[in-house]
């Protein structure tokens, strides 16, 4: 690392203390660590069970990785964004996006407007009156989320609940065309756009919606989608940092159509983001390092 912080503090939330049971895996601490105690960064843990953990961190550690998803609190479940933002109210910097961009990311129909408003394409929105004119399937969704959660495909109209209209679900067109993953990372004039992958569904897979373990992804250039321009813009657009990934489907005469904004990828050796960057060229633990550099670059001198 030509520049970066002389100590960095990895926190994450321990199964027990998840809101989904979905912790950060021991092997990817490991990796991180181990990237940047490779590149001279002195390296602390810190596993978080309680908003008293984040508080007792206050001005112990130049930077943050934030690997916190969600964590299950006496008062209430925190999701991805609320972690972020009790590290911010504890005077921490994190490397990642901040709690109120990964907030404003996490709602779809928000993130959709802002996608609109830079000439990028989004899935036609139903409500209660107009969900009739649908032309094919509908997708369901809820409002606010991560991780594929609550998806499901509605083939018949008539079957929607009022619950399924609420203001805290989307209904909108599913669009049946393949669909992209891209990650970015940097900041500024540095934010670059890593290869586009496709998004391989299994024979078993219907409808075709993504699911954790039940896909696959491949290179592709899919220049012809201009799908790596449409995620630089929406990257300054939505004021994400340090790095991100976009989900989108092609679709004949409206071109890259996104259908998700992920504030805070996964950073698993194997998972998207990091395959995507090893097609570049940046194997993990220059992955780490570039997005720790990142954030450092950031951080206020003097």
């Amino acid at each position: 690392m030509t520049s970066g912080p002389d100590g960095v503090l990895i926190a994450h939330v321990p199964t027990e203390a998840t809101p989904f049971g979905e912790p950060v895996q021991p092997h990817v601490l490991r990796l991180v660590s181990a990237a940047l105690e490779g590149a001279g960064v002195a390296v602390a843990t810190a596993a978080i069970r309680s908003i008293a953990d984040v508080d007792s961190l206050a001005g112990s550690a130049e930077l943050v990785f934030n690997l916190c998803y969600g964590l299950r609190s006496e008062a209430g479940d925190l999701d991805q964004p609320g972690v972020a933002d009790a590290f911010e109210r504890a005077g921490l910097s994190i490397v990642g996006s901040s709690a109120e961009v990964q907030r404003f990311c996490q709602d779809k129909r928000r993130a959709g407007e802002v996608a609109e408003s830079v000439g990028v394409s989004v899935p036609r929105e139903f409500d209660a009156a107009s969900v009739g004119e649908a032309d094919g399937p509908l997708l369901v969704k809820p409002r606010a989320g991560a991780a594929h959660r609550g998806i499901r495909i509605v083939e018949d109209p008539g079957s929607l609940t009022e619950e399924d209209a609420s203001e805290a679900t989307l209904i909108q067109e599913y669009l049946d065309g393949p669909e992209y993953t891209i990650g970015v990372i940097g900041n500024g004039t540095t934010a670059r756009a890593l290869p586009l992958m496709r998004v391989r569904y299994g024979r078993s897979v219907e409808p075709q919606i993504y699911r954790w373990g039940s896909t696959s992804t491949a290179p592709d250039s899919g220049s012809r989608f201009a799908m790596a321009d449409a995620a630089l813009t929406l990257y300054e657009a939505l004021g994400l940092r340090d790095y991100a990934r976009f989900d989108f489907r092609a679709v004949r005469d409206r071109g890259p159509v996104l259908m998700d904004a992920n504030a805070l990828p996964n950073l698993s050796s194997r998972q998207l983001l990091a395959t995507s960057a090893r097609w570049a060229g940046i194997d993990h633990p220059a992955l780490i390092r570039t997005i720790v550099a990142e954030a450092h670059a950031r951080q206020p001198t003097g």
